[in-house]
């Protein structure tokens, strides 16, 4: 399941890092102001704002200083922000919600974000050009062995099974459903620690269009398994093999889309082989479609 990372970063490579934390909004998430200050402006700062809160109709918060503490004398500046402050034009600073992830491992998470978008973000091949963008990661959080295997047999939308290795002991899975994004800035090829093999990588495409836009084998799968019951009530006498023709069509076109971008990475070159791989593909798609129509003629009666 796990490769060596590759020189460029990619869609499946996982991450070791403090500051991989999953952040998100809620109801009382704000905007911080400020920034680095002479010491005694912060504690006049924090002496205004401590007043303030005696007042219960004051809509002033607490003065946060993440890297210094106030009473840190040897200080010159200080790092202080607050709600109450006004938020820079190009320093965007916010009180959110977040998990650290740390239950019993180190902060870890997968990445997302497609490898053609990645390469975009972090200029690959572009010199001159500054790096931009967000890239969208998951956190990978600690298993038990009964857990991934569970999520192996039994697929769960969201939560996709990452294999026991060193690293994981007994396993870990990834949360799909708690995705959170991370400046191209502070993305970095020193801090992962594995990476997908190209297999691994393909099943982890099939969870991610599952959870997000429900499509893909996973979701055709239990799409079939729906319409079977829909076809029974309608007096089909074998929905079954109907929507698992059905399902056998959708899959092939998802394993063609997967062909048509390998012909078009210029990376890879097009050989006969590669042709004869499309057109196999194409052959069994128009076979599973032919199977499926006929499959799917009204029954008699209707």
């Amino acid at each position: 399941m796990y490769r060596d990372p590759d020189e460029d970063i990619s869609f499946g490579d996982i991450f070791e890092s403090e500051h991989l934390i999953d952040v998100y909004a809620a109801g009382d998430t704000r905007a911080l102001g400020g920034g680095p200050m002479p010491r005694g402006a912060a504690e006049r700062l924090a002496r205004q704002v401590n007043r303030d809160l005696k007042d219960a109709a004051s809509e002033l918060l607490p003065v946060y200083s993440p890297a210094i503490e106030l009473t840190d004398a040897g200080a010159e500046l200080l790092p202080v922000y607050s709600p109450a402050l006004d938020q820079h034009a190009d320093k965007h600073h916010a009180l959110a919600h977040g998990s650290n992830m740390k239950l019993a491992a180190p902060n870890r998470a997968i990445l997302l974000t497609d490898s053609c978008a990645v390469d975009t973000a972090l200029v690959v091949g572009r010199s001159r050009r500054r790096k931009r963008g967000r890239l969208l990661f998951a956190p990978v959080v600690p298993a038990t062995a009964g857990d991934v295997e569970r999520l192996t047999d039994e697929p769960v939308f969201g939560r996709f099974p990452l294999a026991p290795c060193e690293a994981f002991g007994y396993g870990a899975i990834a949360e799909l459903r708690h995705c959170f994004n991370v400046d191209v800035a502070e993305v970095r090829a020193t801090d992962r620690i594995l990476a997908l093999t190209d297999e691994a990588a393909e099943d982890l495409e099939v969870a991610w269009a599952a959870q997000t836009l429900r499509r893909g084998p996973l979701a055709t799968e239990r799409n079939a398994e729906r319409l079977t019951g829909r076809l029974l009530e309608r007096g089909y006498g074998d929905p079954q093999m109907l929507a698992e023709s059905v399902g056998e069509a959708i899959d092939l076109g998802w394993l063609l889309e997967s062909k048509l971008d390998a012909v078009t990475d210029d990376s890879i070159e097009v050989t006969d082989e590669t042709i004869e791989e499309l057109d196999a593909v194409l052959s069994s798609l128009e076979s599973a479609v032919r199977k499926a129509r006929e499959r799917l003629r009204r029954p008699s009666g209707h």
